[in-house]
């Protein structure tokens, strides 16, 4: 399996674990398995895409690249956990969203990438 392929994989199995583990201490509303796993998936494909257009354009910058590829990723995730809210006729609030958002961003950036390295050279 290509890196980057696995590397979404685990990133969507993680985030979708602490978006339910975390939603109801965070915010109080109680996220379903199957719900916390289609906010996180849509929310990583949708980055991933934007991510490498980003890539594209900035390609001879790689800190800015990184910093608004981190802040892009956290609003998208913010934006689709609010939806995933709403749709089950909760209200989650904007700072809780992105607390929720920056913690699955933070594990996606700092804890993902050395977990798919050492299963990719395993």
């Amino acid at each position: 399996m290509p890196l980057p392929l696995l590397g979404l994989f685990v990133s969507t199995a993680i985030g979708t674990l602490l978006v339910w583990l975390l939603a109801k201490p965070i915010s109080g509303i109680v996220v379903s398995l199957v719900n916390a796993f289609w906010a996180v998936a849509i929310a990583q494909a949708l980055s991933a895409v934007i991510t490498i257009l980003l890539g594209y354009l900035l390609t001879y910058h790689l800190g800015p690249g990184l910093i608004l590829a981190a802040i892009v990723k956290c609003f998208i995730q913010a934006t689709i956990l609010r939806i995933m809210a709403r749709s089950t006729a909760n209200t989650l609030p904007a700072p809780k969203a992105y607390i929720l958002a920056l913690i699955v961003v933070g594990v996606d950036f700092l804890i993902v990438p050395p977990f798919v390295s050492w299963v990719g050279h395993a």
